[in-house]
């Protein structure tokens, strides 16, 4: 583009609510919004629509050594989901305008909160294909819900096929008071490691995400489930009256009835 090419570096696929701050590093990024000898260079962010990223948008304030640009609070360009970055030079200087597109494609995403009340999971520990049970009083058959297990919440963990929970039902009370509750089984995926998980309830329109809402725990802070081998889980051996008998990998032991 010039001598000095301008470049963004942290294209980490972000997940941006839209109270939420946006910081890119890059290389040169002083070139952004400058007009030389008949060719201009611009940035800006969005797919079909777009927004300017440059230094007379009240939410663009790059540092002194314009080695990163922050975004506060950027306005949606369009719909929700993932957002491009598109570096643009047109030129003027041979008679005829010129333009190249640098494209980071899917370099982040706006999301919504999914709003659901009070969301709680049961269990909080098991195997891979097990049954998972979120209970809420506000889920609705109008949205598209999944569950994705991330190591972690700043968005270096992706959503993919790979921790997304298979879907299995949603069950609605049939009165206002009843509690409505979403079933889905652990991601059974070879590489889907046993080890603890936070878990991201999401919403999906036209193959976009574009809300999600993090399970807390009582105290209010992000919940986490923990996928173990199946050896470890107790089984029933066999049932008295009005006892069983329970054999988990470590112990066994009788379980009254009442």
């Amino acid at each position: 583009m010039t001598s000095k090419t301008l470049t963004f570096q942290n294209m980490v696929k972000h997940r941006q609510n839209s109270d939420a701050v946006l910081t890119i590093t890059g290389n040169n990024l002083d070139q952004i919004g400058t007009v030389t000898s008949g060719s201009s260079i611009t940035a800006k962010y969005g797919r079909v629509q777009s927004r300017q990223i440059d230094s007379t948008q009240s939410y663009v304030d790059f540092s002194p050594d314009y080695s990163s640009v922050t975004l506060t609070e950027p306005p949606l360009p369009g719909e929700k989901g993932f957002q491009n970055i598109i570096i643009e030079k047109q030129d003027t200087t041979a008679g005829y305008t010129t333009s190249v597109e640098y494209l980071y494609a899917n370099s982040f995403r706006f999301m919504e909160d999914l709003g659901l009340t009070e969301p709680l999971m049961f269990p909080n520990t098991g195997a891979k294909e097990d049954f998972v049970y979120f209970t809420a009083p506000n889920f609705v058959d109008t949205k598209n819900y999944d569950a994705y297990f991330l190591k972690t919440l700043d968005g270096s963990d992706q959503f993919s096929e790979d921790n997304k929970a298979e879907y299995v039902a949603l069950e609605l009370g049939e009165l206002p008071e009843d509690e409505d509750r979403l079933i889905v089984k652990v991601p059974d995926d070879p590489d889907f490691e046993l080890r603890s998980y936070y878990v991201v309830l999401t919403n999906t329109v036209n193959d976009e995400i574009i809300a999600e809402q993090v399970i807390l725990n009582s105290e209010g802070n992000p919940d986490q489930f923990t996928v173990i081998g199946s050896g470890f889980q107790p089984t029933i051996e066999s049932i008295f009256p009005q006892k069983v008998q329970i054999q988990d990998q470590m112990f066994k032991y009788q379980a009254v009835i009442f």
